[in-house]
């Protein structure tokens, strides 16, 4: 396996005209490959463990999660994992996917999962260093 860097990978994004388009130009660079139909999913399955999910959860461990703040990561995580699997055909009509389909097909802890895996190793730092 072979190390590469994201950017020299990907060409940058292209630039867009217009005023009705300007939000499109505010939206994160990994975004734009999030939602293209060129990049195989397994690779933006890939993108979202490596890049995006790493940045979401730092300093996780220490955070005072509250409830508002639960349903804030659980509604990005959905929403990044709607944009890479896309919706459902059923019965000739597309519908967007269910989050149970989509934590089926991502077949990895959700975010809260992986916070409270974080601070249960944060605790054990914490535990051996005293």
């Amino acid at each position: 396996m072979y190390f590469f860097h994201f950017s020299s990978f990907f060409p940058p994004p292209p630039k867009v005209k217009g005023l009705q388009m300007s939000s499109f130009l505010r939206l994160p660079y990994w975004y734009i490959y999030v939602r293209t139909k060129q990049i195989h999913r397994n690779n933006k399955i890939r993108l979202y463990k490596t890049l995006i999910k790493p940045i979401l959860c730092y300093g996780s461990v220490t955070w005072a999660l509250t409830q508002t703040a639960q349903r804030m990561l659980n509604t990005f995580e959905k929403n990044i994992l709607r944009r890479i699997y896309g919706r459902t055909q059923e019965g000739g009509y597309w519908r967007p996917s269910w989050n149970s389909e989509l934590y089926s097909l991502y077949n990895q802890p959700n975010i809260m999962q992986d916070i409270k895996i974080r601070r249960l190793g944060w605790a054990g730092h914490v535990i051996r260093k005293e």
